[in-house]
């Protein structure tokens, strides 16, 4: 069985359906079992499968939709990814907000499941002012950053979210402390991203490429050498670009 979504042939079996291990996808139901024994009473037949729990109408899974049932998992895998980076609730709630409004638009038709579900948590960081990239969202797992920030700017566009910008201050002790910079280092990289910001040079630049070239600088200029590759290993900036920015810098600091 191949998955719909993803194209993967990783697909699990349970009782009741059938699951994508790749993106969460619920392809299909397993046949429903009828009993060979006779029904006592034709009145039960009109809502066989459904049951009322706290007050709530609740269906059995085997009468959910495929879109229903994709919802579901999906907010499971916002959870566990959340808790993973230990997101607050709020942050797990606009994130499914998100995913629901774009399933409804079709937005989600031919594409991964998994990288919306990325991006819709990404935009639900942006949104309540969570200075977190795409790299850092995916670390330690196989999804490309790259294709997880390109899903953003198109669930961005197409769903007109405001989206606050995010300081590019804030990136730089993040992303100094997991280089195991010097304060004294972190310091030098904040009075140079200030200069750049008063010579309006940030402006339409990509924020973690300058994050990335001025912790280099700074790391360069005060003996706290660490190497491009390190850098880029850091903050998902790839070392050629990081290495024809960081030039350009170099002449916008006069240095």
């Amino acid at each position: 069985m191949k998955c719909q979504e993803c194209g993967s042939f990783q697909i699990d079996q349970n009782k009741e359906e059938y699951v994508c291990r790749n993106c969460g996808l619920i392809l299909d139901d397993s046949p429903v079992e009828i009993s060979k024994e006779p029904s006592m009473s034709n009145a039960t037949l009109p809502t066989a499968g459904i049951g009322n729990v706290d007050g709530r109408i609740v269906k059995s899974s085997w009468l959910l939709s495929t879109r229903e049932k994709n919802l579901i998992a999906s907010k499971k895998q916002i959870e566990l990814i959340a808790s993973r980076k230990n997101f607050p609730k709020h942050i797990i709630q606009e994130s499914y907000n998100l995913f629901s409004i774009a399933v409804n638009q079709s937005l989600n038709r031919g594409k991964p499941n998994i990288l919306l579900i990325y991006a819709c948590i990404h935009a639900s960081c942006y949104i309540h002012g969570i200075p977190i990239s795409a790299h850092e969202l995916t670390s330690n797992t196989d999804i490309n950053h790259h294709k997880v920030s390109k899903m953003f700017r198109y669930l961005k566009n197409r769903l007109n979210l405001k989206i606050k910008p995010v300081n590019i201050i804030d990136y730089i002790p993040r992303y100094g402390s997991r280089l195991y910079l010097k304060q004294k280092t972190i310091s030098l990289a904040y009075e140079y991203m200030m200069k750049l910001k008063e010579k309006h040079y940030i402006q339409g630049k990509s924020p973690m490429t300058l994050v990335a070239c001025i912790l280099y600088i700074a790391s360069e200029v005060n003996n706290d050498h660490r190497t491009q590759r390190e850098i880029s290993n850091a903050t998902g900036v790839v070392e050629n670009t990081l290495r024809m920015r960081t030039k350009e810098v170099i002449k916008r600091l006069n240095l």
